[in-house]
């Protein structure tokens, strides 16, 4: 991972030099996700994570946060938010993730739906002995209950030192207009659920999750760029998962996307485009190499093509305060507050 990053800096000189020289086109955004679940924290994707953050420095990640870390009795919610505030930069941007816990539905004071689920089953008592719900699409809920549970994240969020996010993903992509507009009443200004429903076929055409997603996000391909959604009271910036998770993909098929969004910018010098790539914490340890041979490509090929990389920074996204490290102090910042076009030695 040593030589990706040095890869990086090269990279990012070449491509700073280009910028100066005023023949490039457009930066391309970069928006690198980081979706927090609320399944599990497992050591070896922090540790992931970790070894990560360390070797790409310089890269910021929009932290999407499920409460349900700090929601489940016999929990250390504190150990919890010092695990997930270690992993976090003060250039990183942070948002909600929105799913159908159980824990988040009892202490909403909404009564849990076990059914439908994404797989097509119906969870059973066994299945929440602990807790449950990922599975649920949040939509199956009346408006005026996923508002309640759409403010309990937010207050527990708040309450665990996290801000009260303006940014928020739908867990299975299920942001429903009911959903979108719950977010807007709540204050939510960017939406990161949709997705183009055929980057996600492969592993799941044969699930109800296909065909919500087919419902929800037929408009949406993996070329489809940031969209306003209209609400009742006022409106919603859609920033797209456009190619989902890297779980759902290869290397190869990002980098073929990738290699399309440089086209247009080498035909439409002034083209807008966010290139987005998703991870899920509670699978790090197996799409951080993904996402490590990902971010090669993607720079190998901008630096042979002039195509200044940049990343994509939301106002109203930052995270609250400083980011304070276990022991009381400030971590050095090691370039997740710079640009990739800066350089950063490693």
């Amino acid at each position: 991972m040593r030589t990706l990053s040095l890869l990086l800096f090269a990279s990012s000189l070449a491509l700073g030099s280009r910028v100066a020289l005023g023949d490039s086109p457009k930066p391309l955004k970069l928006a690198v996700v980081l979706q927090w679940q609320g399944r599990d924290l497992k050591q070896a994707n922090l540790d992931a994570l970790k070894s990560f953050r360390g070797v790409f420095s310089d890269v910021n990640f929009v932290h999407l946060l499920s409460p349900a870390y700090f929601l489940r009795s016999g929990d250390d919610a504190e150990a919890a938010r010092s695990s997930i505030r270690a992993l976090m930069k003060p250039k990183d941007q942070i948002g909600v993730a929105l799913g159908g816990w159980k824990s988040l539905a009892t202490k909403a004071g909404v009564i849990f739906r076990g059914a439908p689920t994404f797989w097509g089953h119906t969870l059973e008592p066994k299945d929440c002995e602990v807790d449950c719900g990922l599975e649920v699409p949040v939509n199956v809920y009346p408006e005026k209950d996923v508002a309640a549970l759409l403010a309990t994240a937010l207050d527990t969020l708040e309450q665990h030192g996290f801000g009260r996010p303006r940014g928020m993903a739908a867990e299975g992509w299920a942001a429903a207009p009911e959903v979108l507009e719950a977010a807007s009443l709540a204050g939510i200004r960017y939406d990161f659920s949709a997705v183009a429903p055929e980057m996600v076929a492969n592993r799941a055409q044969r699930f109800p999750l296909y065909q919500w997603v087919k419902n929800l996000w037929a408009h949406v391909t993996p070329h489809t760029q940031p969209f306003v959604i209209p609400t009742v009271r006022s409106s919603l910036r859609e920033v797209p998962q456009s190619l989902a998770a890297l779980d759902y993909s290869t290397a190869t098929e990002v980098l073929q996307v990738f290699k399309e969004y440089a086209d247009v910018l080498k035909k439409d010098p002034d083209a807008e485009l966010t290139f987005p790539l998703v991870i899920y914490q509670e699978t790090a340890h197996v799409t951080l190499p993904v996402l490590a041979k990902v971010l090669q490509g993607i720079f190998a090929h901008a630096q042979s093509e002039g195509v200044m990389v940049e990343q994509l920074e939301l106002p109203g996204l930052e995270l609250p305060g400083t980011l304070v490290a276990d022991d009381g102090t400030s971590p050095k910042d090691e370039g997740g507050s710079r640009s990739l076009h800066e350089p950063m030695v490693h």
